[in-house]
């Protein structure tokens, strides 16, 4: 027999600890983030939960796709190139592609739902 899907319902007013720090490729500040992971599953590669930041901003390489739908705070995307700039902030949605290089940086405190696709 089938196991019956169950609905998974985010908590957008849950609280979120910032206390863990970025790590490596750290450029500005001292970016702490936390999550609260919601679903996942493994053998699709998908996972949905929310996630928070404080200021900062460090590079990465993004090695799946992310959805990320900012509920509040405001931040920046910054190519390798240092010319094109997508700033951000609470209320838009965009999708960070598989092979993005380039910085995060959060300008005020950010708190974003994400969806990401290995």
């Amino acid at each position: 027999m089938t196991e019956p899907v169950s609905i998974v319902p985010l908590d957008l007013h849950a609280h979120i600890t910032t206390a863990t720090p970025i790590g490596a490729n750290v450029i500005a500040g001292t970016p702490l983030s936390g999550s609260l992971p919601a679903y996942e599953n493994h053998e699709r590669g998908v996972s949905v939960g929310q996630w928070a930041c404080e200021p900062g901003a460090w590079t990465f390489t993004a090695n799946e796709d992310e959805v990320c739908i900012i509920l509040s705070g405001r931040g920046r995307l910054i190519w390798n190139d240092n010319k094109t700039v997508f700033e951000f902030g609470g209320g838009m949605s965009f999708v960070i592609p598989r092979g993005f290089k380039g910085t995060w940086e959060t300008i005020e405190k950010i708190r974003k739902i994400y969806v990401v696709v290995e």
